[in-house]
């Protein structure tokens, strides 16, 4: 993880996938959950395959979303770690840069004389 901004996944299900930054979390929200359910398994396996290409450090599925089959096997394959949260979408976004930001600040030293 080299930064603590996070993405979400809209452009890139829709081909834009050059559009994902390295090194940030991919946000997998509701509707994006639900756009993948509505393409057939194929589809479905080609986007998740595209997206999972680039530089992620993890993906994330929020509120009650079940991530797709495909979206499971392509991250395991990956070595990517899948993680899911109850949170709504912002809620989690906003918890997870604020986690982000502290644990990636620059640490300073300071020495006592």
């Amino acid at each position: 993880m080299t930064t603590a901004a996070i993405q979400k996944t809209g452009l890139a299900l829709a081909g834009f996938e050059h559009y994902l930054r390295p090194g940030r979390l991919l946000i997998f929200g509701q509707s994006e959950v639900s756009y993948l359910a509505g393409l057939d398994g194929a589809a479905r396996t080609l986007v998740v395959q595209r997206i999972l290409q680039q530089d992620l450090p993890a993906l994330v599925v929020t509120g009650a979303e079940l991530p797709p089959a495909e979206l499971v096997a392509g991250a395991d394959a990956r070595g990517v770690p899948l993680l899911r949260t109850a949170l709504p979408t912002p809620v989690a976004m906003s918890k997870l840069t604020a986690l982000l930001e502290d644990r990636l600040a620059p640490a300073t030293r300071s020495t006592v004389c």
